[in-house]
């Protein structure tokens, strides 16, 4: 019964164009250990039992969420289906990086010659958007990767200050 209802919930998210292959794949787990417990009906014992049995913290959490989506969809068909507890296995805890923050002398290794020049020389009558649209276009055989210098002009334009002494009017 209970993978009857995985193949539908799986097939409403793939007719959707999700990929749903990993949620699936424990979508179906979870069913094997249910049903091989004898479950007909999603318990929240079961799909904490479940989940437990991942070997970090974070595959404990991500177990526990897909079949918390799959028993909320569940559950709005028949009341008889539990929903476990989000917070089961704890909140995550985000480690966020230190962010590096590049220096002008770092840009200028970073660029070739030409495209650090003309980056210096950015004004408001000769701006960023006419250089990644000429780059785009014309492909200037002096620049490596006018994507990539773009983008780089673009993060310069809204980081740096271009000295007075370096603008041309």
């Amino acid at each position: 019964m209970l993978s009857e209802h995985v193949n539908r919930y799986v097939e409403l998210h793939r007719s959707t164009g999700f990929k749903f292959r990993g949620q699936a794949c424990l979508l179906r787990h979870f069913v094997r250990f249910a049903e091989s417990r004898g479950d007909t009906i999603v318990r929240s014992e079961s799909v904490v039992t479940w989940a437990s049995e991942a070997p970090s913290a974070a595959q404990r959490r991500s177990r526990l969420l897909v079949v918390r989506r799959f028993c909320q969809s569940l559950r709005a068909e028949d009341d008889q289906h539990e929903i476990p507890p989000g917070d089961a296995f704890g909140r995550p805890t985000k480690v966020r990086r230190m962010p590096h923050i590049y220096s002008p002398t770092d840009i200028r290794r970073l660029l070739p010659r030409g495209v650090w020049s003309y980056a210096e020389r950015l004004t408001p009558s000769r701006n960023l958007r006419d250089h990644v649209l000429t780059s785009h276009i014309h492909r200037a055989s002096d620049l490596r990767s006018p994507c990539y210098n773009s983008t780089i002009l673009r993060l310069m334009a809204c980081s740096f200050e271009i000295p007075s002494s370096a603008r041309v009017d």
